[in-house]
């Protein structure tokens, strides 16, 4: 067994995954691209005749609309991080310039897509410094779980890629070399990485070499007893290979997909009259005008009659995937008070909303506590919180002249009103009461100083003015 081997389970998901690839990161043109993978062939077709039935066919992508809603109110509040205050890390978390948020939502999106990403932390001897590397579901190839310390975790993990390389034969051209990255616990137990890649032998055929030699990573002058590497998914940090969130949704959509092209292509056929003719003869046959039938001749419009199954087909679709839209949107965030709860809810269901957030948040804690550790920093304090709150009641004029009353009437203290003025998010994200405080004082302050500023003009005026006065013969 070479280093590229990939488990049969991952395979088996493969074909998931590069569906929900192509629909999510897709639209019309991709899919149709696709031709009969995705609109099949219908029997008798030519390729010509295929080609018109599939330029008719409309793909609307409702899947991506519903991934972008998701993503959207999943980041309509800021992450919220407690005791990670690093900007030098923070904007720039993968060494490529990477923002923390921006690596969050890369996160979550590609979780929707296809419910697995992995993210390994690591430490860079040039930086001086820890970060963090992103390997998509395809990439992760091969795994193996043992029992380590009384608990189930990877003893080995192996992440293939492509990297473009320069063309030995031409410097003005590149070739593509597969790369591997074998992450493994070796005989004592201690956390080795070892790259490979292939190459060309010397009789011309591929071959798979070590790169260098194996190296074992140390943190605060120890090595690892297990892989710093997170598989990620709906439920949390866990090794499963789960089914894609959306995936339900996108099967629904490319069925739309199949109904709008068998409908546009029977309006193309059906949808115009057609003249039928008795004892006219070969003739042109002229419209409009006066035509002189032999007897029990004449003339009669065939025009076929409304199908509306194709429609209605299509149009239960969109119900469908409404439905499933609303489902991932459902069990409000702010509701759900555990992880457990949250899995209890929708155990055989879809994933929500909240319990994504619940599992990001989860697992972006234990990497940025093991991120700063590995920095030299104290990270027992660390929490990350995704937003959780999907739901949201505006903020009315109303609502704010009763609170105020109450708050100027002595029934209601500041705290409270600031806390339903937050909840309606009349404030800026992650804008603390403290904040609020300081921006009044500042803002008392500036007044009294124009106010002051405008009593002094007023009198300079009147000083002048009075001047002016008398120097032209005129007294107060």
């Amino acid at each position: 067994m070479a280093v590229d081997y990939k488990r049969p389970d991952y395979i088996n998901q493969t074909d998931l995954w590069t569906k929900c690839r192509d629909v999510l990161e897709g639209g019309t043109e991709e899919i149709k691209a696709k031709g009969t993978i995705y609109l099949p062939q219908l029997p008798g077709q030519n390729d010509s005749e295929y080609s018109a039935y599939k330029k008719r066919a409309q793909f609307v992508n409702f899947s991506n609309r519903t991934l972008q809603a998701s993503i959207g109110q999943l980041f309509r509040k800021n992450v919220l991080y407690n005791d990670f205050d690093y900007p030098e890390w923070s904007e720039d978390i993968d060494l490529a310039g990477t923002t923390l948020d921006y690596y969050n939502r890369m996160i979550a999106t590609e979780v929707f897509t296809t419910n697995r990403i992995g993210v390994l932390v690591d430490y860079s001897e040039r930086a001086k410094r820890p970060y963090l590397t992103a390997y998509k579901a395809e990439t992760i190839i091969n795994w193996r779980l043992d029992n380590i310390g009384g608990k189930l975790q990877p003893s080995l993990i192996v992440l293939e890629g492509n990297i473009q390389v320069p063309d030995p034969k031409d410097k003005f051209k590149t070739v593509t070399k597969t790369i591997w990255k074998e992450l493994y616990l070796d005989g004592s137990g201690t956390y080795t990485v070892q790259d490979w890649e292939q190459i060309k032998d010397e009789h011309g055929k591929n071959a798979i070499v070590p790169v260098n030699e194996p190296s074992q990573p140390v943190i605060n002058g120890q090595k690892f007893g297990y892989i710093p590497f997170y598989f990620i998914t709906s439920d949390g940090l866990s090794v499963d290979l789960l089914r894609p969130v959306l995936m339900d949704l996108i099967n629904i959509n490319l069925g739309h997909y199949i109904n709008s092209a068998d409908y546009e292509n029977a309006c193309h056929f059906t949808g115009a009259n057609t003249i039928v003719t008795r004892g006219w003869g070969s003739n042109p046959f002229p419209v409009g005008g006066c035509a002189d039938f032999p007897i029990d001749g004449g003339a009669e419009v065939l025009q076929a009659g409304e199908n509306s199954m194709l429609m209605q087909a299509m149009k239960q679709k969109e119900e469908q995937m409404t439905v499933i839209g609303s489902a991932v949107l459902a069990n409000r965030g702010r509701y759900i008070q555990s992880a457990e709860t949250a899995r209890l809810n929708t155990a055989g269901e879809y994933a929500t909303l909240a319990d994504i957030s619940i599992a990001l948040s989860q697992a972006m804690t234990e990497i940025l506590r093991l991120f700063a550790l590995w920095g030299g920093k104290n990270a027992d304090k660390i929490t990350v919180k995704f937003n959780s709150d999907f739901e949201i009641e505006p903020l009315n004029s109303q609502d704010l002249v009763s609170w105020m009353g109450a708050v100027q009437s002595g029934f209601m203290s500041w705290e409270t009103f600031y806390y339903n003025m937050n909840q309606r998010e009349a404030y800026p994200a992650g804008w603390t009461i403290e904040e609020e405080r300081e921006a009044i004082a500042k803002d008392e302050k500036e007044k009294i100083i124009k106010l002051d500023n405008q009593v002094a003009n007023d009198y300079n005026n009147n000083i002048n003015k009075s001047q002016g006065d008398g120097e032209n013969g005129e007294t107060n």
